[in-house]
């Protein structure tokens, strides 16, 4: 994955069952979804501007938990 051009910083990372991972973008205020060949499959908004960790929760693991930080904030 190239993340150069995109808003934030590559962070914290998760893979799911089926192999897409998902990326917290620090300063982004974005998780991104990328298929195992690199092609990004999906973003969610994030109401933080740093996500630093996604990781999957509940019974079945089909909840996405995500930690925020406030590095340079009031």
């Amino acid at each position: 994955v190239d993340h150069r051009k995109a808003k934030g910083y590559i962070d914290g990372s998760v893979l799911d069952r089926d192999g897409v991972l998902w990326n917290a973008c620090w300063g982004g205020s974005v998780i991104e979804a990328y298929e195992p060949d690199g092609k990004l499959i999906r973003s969610v908004a994030m109401p933080v501007t740093q996500p630093s960790c996604p990781a999957f929760v509940g019974r079945n693991a089909d909840r996405l938990a995500v930690t925020s930080a406030w590095s340079g904030k009031d």
